[in-house]
């Protein structure tokens, strides 16, 4: 089997490209929902080895496979149940997104003896999911920033929707200041809360692996140790594809 892979993840606002090969990660390329064109060197790739696709857009993901397959490429939609016959799964697989599945699988193969890993995802929805003795037995689901930003604004005449995130001081002096200091202690607060209630609900510590486009809002935060991997759902699909389940 060639150890060619490309593998694209479609998530709510936008789509990451990653081509696997002997070496590991070759190339990788972000681009925003709805784009007309591939990058140039991603339409290159995409006509040599196996192309995958994890979706947790229905409609764009549908759109990127009908691209795929209008230049003459045969793309494999995986699904949270195409990981099943490689990891145990005890959650409803037809409510999991393949995205916390394929996270989940790859941290049991890139984790230590710990029997516990906890894997954070914070992206559009924050998710922090167990893994446990090598299954897969559920998680939390939490809103991300922009989510609870966009829904401030909505409901709240006289607050500003974010544009970023970014502030470091623990209270603010503006409305804007106070909502960013608002929301980063939120987000950080519920991730933390729920890796202490699953470690609590165990009785084990954990091994803490984090991913996601806003990861470096949160990585400050976490327990020393955790381990940050930019293409962790990317790796997920690699690996399955690699132990020869597709």
């Amino acid at each position: 089997m060639s150890a060619s892979c490309n593998v694209f993840d479609v998530g709510n606002s936008r789509i990451e490209f990653v081509r696997f090969g002997e070496s590991g990660v070759i190339e990788d390329f972000l681009f925003i929902q709805g784009a007309d064109t591939f990058p140039s060197a991603v339409s290159e790739y995409i006509l040599d080895g196996e192309n995958l696709v994890l979706s947790v857009n229905p409609a764009a993901g549908g759109l990127l496979i009908s691209r795929l397959e209008h230049i003459g490429v045969c793309p494999k939609a995986l699904t949270a149940a195409d990981f099943s016959p490689a990891l145990e799964i005890d959650y409803d697989v037809f409510s999991l997104g393949v995205d916390r599945i394929a996270s989940a699988f790859a941290s049991i193969h890139l984790g230590g003896r710990s029997p516990l890993k906890v894997v954070v995802d914070a992206g559009t929805a924050v998710t922090v999911d167990v893994v446990h003795d090598g299954r897969f037995t559920g998680g939390v689901i939490l809103p991300g920033w922009r989510v609870v930003s966009h829904s401030l604004s909505n409901i709240c005449a006289l607050l500003p929707e974010l544009k970023e995130l970014h502030f470091t001081r623990p209270f603010g002096k503006r409305t804007d200041e106070c909502i960013k200091a608002g929301i980063r202690n939120s987000l950080v607060g519920g991730v933390m809360r729920s890796i202490k209630h699953i470690q609590e609900a165990i009785g084990e510590e954990a091994e803490i692996f984090l991913t996601g486009g806003d990861a470096n809002l949160i990585f400050r935060y976490l327990p020393a140790g955790t381990r940050y991997y930019r293409f962790l759902v990317h790796l997920g699909a690699y690996i399955l594809f690699l132990d020869g389940y597709l």
